[in-house]
Protein backbone atom coordinates (compact mmCIF):
# COMPACT_ATOMS: atom_id res chain seq x y z
CA UNK A 1 0.00 0.00 0.00
CA UNK A 2 1.37 3.40 -0.96
CA UNK A 3 2.06 5.79 1.86
CA UNK A 4 0.48 9.18 1.32
CA UNK A 5 3.06 11.96 1.26
CA UNK A 6 2.62 14.73 3.75
CA UNK A 7 2.28 18.17 2.22
CA UNK A 8 5.42 20.27 2.52
CA UNK A 9 4.76 23.21 4.83
CA UNK A 10 7.65 25.68 4.70
CA UNK A 11 8.79 27.54 7.79
CA UNK A 12 9.54 31.24 7.90
CA UNK A 13 13.23 30.36 7.83
CA UNK A 14 12.78 28.20 4.74
CA UNK A 15 10.99 31.06 3.00
CA UNK A 16 13.93 33.35 3.83
CA UNK A 17 16.25 30.72 2.35
CA UNK A 18 14.19 30.59 -0.86
CA UNK A 19 14.13 34.37 -1.08
CA UNK A 20 17.92 34.51 -0.84
CA UNK A 21 18.32 31.75 -3.43
CA UNK A 22 15.94 33.53 -5.82
CA UNK A 23 17.81 36.80 -5.27
CA UNK A 24 21.11 35.06 -6.07
CA UNK A 25 19.58 33.75 -9.33
CA UNK A 26 18.32 37.20 -10.24
CA UNK A 27 21.67 38.87 -9.42
CA UNK A 28 23.27 36.40 -11.82
CA UNK A 29 20.65 37.56 -14.37
CA UNK A 30 19.51 34.00 -14.85
CA UNK A 31 15.90 33.08 -15.61
CA UNK A 32 14.23 30.03 -14.11
CA UNK A 33 14.36 28.38 -17.55
CA UNK A 34 18.06 29.17 -17.94
CA UNK A 35 18.85 27.80 -14.48
CA UNK A 36 16.89 24.64 -15.29
CA UNK A 37 18.82 24.28 -18.55
CA UNK A 38 22.12 24.65 -16.70
CA UNK A 39 21.03 21.98 -14.21
CA UNK A 40 19.64 19.65 -16.87
CA UNK A 41 16.14 19.58 -15.39
CA UNK A 42 12.68 20.74 -16.45
CA UNK A 43 11.99 24.38 -15.54
CA UNK A 44 8.84 23.38 -13.62
CA UNK A 45 11.10 21.92 -10.89
CA UNK A 46 12.68 25.36 -10.44
CA UNK A 47 9.26 27.02 -10.37
CA UNK A 48 7.90 24.54 -7.80
CA UNK A 49 11.01 24.86 -5.66
CA UNK A 50 11.01 28.68 -5.68
CA UNK A 51 7.29 28.67 -4.83
CA UNK A 52 7.93 26.37 -1.84
CA UNK A 53 5.82 23.62 -3.39
CA UNK A 54 8.78 21.26 -3.39
CA UNK A 55 11.60 21.24 -0.84
CA UNK A 56 15.21 21.40 -2.00
CA UNK A 57 17.86 19.00 -0.78
CA UNK A 58 21.32 20.22 0.18
CA UNK A 59 22.68 18.48 -2.93
CA UNK A 60 20.25 20.49 -5.10
CA UNK A 61 21.20 23.72 -3.32
CA UNK A 62 24.86 22.95 -4.02
CA UNK A 63 24.09 22.36 -7.71
CA UNK A 64 22.14 25.64 -7.93
CA UNK A 65 25.00 27.53 -6.30
CA UNK A 66 27.46 25.98 -8.73
CA UNK A 67 25.23 26.87 -11.69
CA UNK A 68 25.10 30.46 -10.43
CA UNK A 69 28.86 30.49 -9.84
CA UNK A 70 28.56 31.23 -6.14
CA UNK A 71 30.12 29.38 -3.23
CA UNK A 72 27.64 27.26 -1.30
CA UNK A 73 29.71 28.07 1.80
CA UNK A 74 29.38 31.83 1.23
CA UNK A 75 25.66 31.45 0.45
CA UNK A 76 25.16 29.49 3.68
CA UNK A 77 27.13 32.02 5.74
CA UNK A 78 25.03 34.89 4.38
CA UNK A 79 21.83 32.95 5.01
CA UNK A 80 22.91 32.17 8.57
CA UNK A 81 23.68 35.84 9.22
CA UNK A 82 20.27 36.86 7.86
CA UNK A 83 18.49 34.23 9.94
CA UNK A 84 20.36 35.30 13.08
CA UNK A 85 19.54 38.95 12.44
CA UNK A 86 15.89 38.04 11.94
CA UNK A 87 15.80 35.97 15.13
CA UNK A 88 17.32 38.83 17.10
CA UNK A 89 14.70 41.27 15.85
CA UNK A 90 11.59 39.11 16.43
CA UNK A 91 10.14 36.69 18.94
CA UNK A 92 11.06 33.23 17.66
CA UNK A 93 9.19 31.14 20.20
CA UNK A 94 6.63 30.12 17.56
CA UNK A 95 9.17 29.46 14.80
CA UNK A 96 11.35 26.78 16.36
CA UNK A 97 13.34 24.67 13.95
CA UNK A 98 11.52 21.46 12.94
CA UNK A 99 14.03 19.24 14.76
CA UNK A 100 13.30 21.17 17.99
CA UNK A 101 9.54 20.72 17.76
CA UNK A 102 7.62 17.98 19.47
CA UNK A 103 6.53 15.38 16.91
CA UNK A 104 2.77 14.92 16.39
CA UNK A 105 1.05 12.07 18.18
CA UNK A 106 0.79 8.79 16.25
CA UNK A 107 -2.75 7.79 15.33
Amino acid sequence: MKRKREKFVPTREYMMFLSRLRLARMKFRCSQRELARRLGIHHSRIVRSENAERPLTIIEVRAVCQALQISVVDFTRELEAALNASENSTDTSSTAAPWNQTPPEEE
